[in-house]
Formats: C-alpha cells, sequence, structure tokens
C-alpha cells in the first residue's frame, strides 16, 4: 500500500444522530431457561466442527478458564462440576426480541444488532437503539443509559444480565466502542466519534476474522493506522466491505438501523 496520509477531519453526516449499542456477551447463557445455580460456572453446548463444543458462557465460567468452542471434554478435565445444558439459538434468539420490545419504554426505534461471521462460529448477541430527541425525557443521555443498565441488572427475574454499552452518533462507532471500550458503559460527546474510535482495534469495525487477521500481519493494530491510508488503497487491499465500515465509524457514511416490527 502506498505511505500512510495524515487523518483528514470531516463532519459526521448524521449529526444530531444518537445511537446506543448494547452487547451482552454472555445473553444465551444468562437468558437460559436451564435451572443452575447463577453463582457458579455454567455454559451451554452444541455439536459444532464434529465435536460437542461449549457455545455460550456464564461470567463465572470465563472467570474459571472455559472459553468458547472448547470441548466438553477439555471444559471437564479443567472444571468437572461445570454446569452444562444444550443450546437452543432460536430460543435465545426470540428472547432477545422480547427485551427488544421491553426496551422499547426508551424508544420504538430498537434493531438487532449486524449479524457477524466469528472465527468459531459463534452467535454475537446485541441491540441497537436510536435516542435521538429521546434522552432528555429521562433526565439526559447518561441518565437513560444508567437507568437502563440498573433495569437490565435486575432483568429475568432478578437473575440480571451482563451489559456492555454505548452512546455515539453512528450504528458503527457504538457497536465498536461497546465491545472494546474500556468502560462498560461509555458516551461519546456529539461530533467525537472518529476521536472515540480511532485507538481501537479494527475488529472495532465489524470485520471478518479473515480481514482481521490480515489487519494483524499488517501491524495495522488501530482503527487510527488504517484511517491514515487513502482510501483506494484500503479497497485494493482489503476490498470495499472494510472501507464502507471505517467510514461509518467514523460517521462519514450513513448506516440505517432496521427495526423490529411489532
Amino acid at each position: 500500500m502506498s505511505a500512510p496520509l495524515p487523518p483528514k477531519p470531516q463532519e459526521p453526516l448524521l449529526t444530531g444522530r444518537r445511537i446506543i449499542a448494547l452487547w451482552f456477551p454472555h445473553w444465551a447463557a444468562e437468558t437460559s431457561h436451564a435451572d443452575y445455580d447463577v453463582t457458579q460456572p455454567f455454559a451451554l453446548i452444541d455439536m459444532h466442527k464434529n465435536a460437542q463444543r461449549l457455545v455460550a458462557l456464564n461470567g463465572a465460567a470465563g472467570k474459571a478458564g472455559l472459553y468458547p468452542a472448547m470441548t466438553l471434554p477439555d471444559a471437564r478435565a479443567l472444571l468437572p462440576d461445570v454446569q452444562t445444558a444444550m443450546a437452543n439459538p432460536q430460543d435465545a434468539a426470540a428472547r432477545l426480541q422480547k427485551c427488544a420490545y421491553w426496551l422499547q419504554r426508551y424508544t420504538p426505534w430498537i434493531g438487532e444488532d449486524t449479524p457477524l461471521e466469528t472465527s468459531d462460529g459463534l452467535t454475537n448477541y446485541g441491540l441497537l437503539l436510536d435516542i435521538s430527541g429521546c434522552a432528555h425525557l429521562f433526565g439526559g443521555e447518561r441518565a437513560l443509559l444508567e437507568d437502563m443498565a440498573a433495569r437490565l441488572a435486575t432483568y429475568r427475574d432478578g437473575r440480571g444480565i451482563t451489559l456492555h454499552a454505548a452512546i455515539a452518533g453512528s450504528i458503527g462507532a457504538a457497536w465498536g466502542l461497546a465491545r472494546f471500550a474500556p468502560s462498560d458503559l461509555t458516551i461519546v460527546p456529539e461530533g467525537q466519534d472518529a476521536e472515540a474510535v480511532l485507538p481501537l482495534p479494527p475488529a472495532a469495525l465489524r470485520l471478518t476474522p479473515p480481514h482481521i487477521d490480515l489487519c494483524r500481519r499488517l501491524g495495522l493494530d488501530t482503527i487510527a493506522k488504517l484511517a491514515r491510508f487513502p482510501r483506494a488503497d484500503l479497497t485494493r487491499r482489503f476490498g470495499p466491505t472494510l472501507v464502507l465500515r471505517l467510514e461509518q465509524a467514523l460517521g462519514q457514511a450513513g448506516e440505517s438501523l432496521n427495526p423490529y416490527l411489532p
């Protein structure tokens, strides 16, 4: 690729738009109908790549050293008493849609997160909310987000849901910050999406595993390093999707939210 250029500041296309991205890293396990001790390690299992594997974990299982795509025998060798149940992806998706309807107390514009291919074939659960013009009804954006987090902490009959969330001016920025910002709850001031996402890794751009691996091999470990290259060079090396995701995260390209229909 050509030598990188200094980043050029550009005004966001959608000034005034405010998006919340919610990420539920343990959604399938934490909302499972299985009867288990929520304080102890728990995993959902399914057949994947010709073996029974862990496909979803609660927080306690992750802290105990288990990880998604781990085979069940390996998991039991490390943690013999791990609680397990069979996964039901359709049921988890239905529960996510039910949660979306429950969140309509904040805004009617709620959509499912961007479906992504992952290296382990697992599902990424999240929701997107357009709160443009809504936050003042709840005392401002921080008050709205903190109220939402508090309610989700007691969701599902008090069992609670692990939540990472971000508010930004674009879907791309909010999505990346919800997953990669150091804080569980992040609010980006209006017009500062680019500054907020530039330090994040390329995976924050909703890239496919091959794109993420190529960035790693090229030493492009931050969005800032990608953004310095001419768009034509990036398109030749990575294809148009990466450039689109980059411009969406920087607030330089529009993106529609596809809301759930009642």
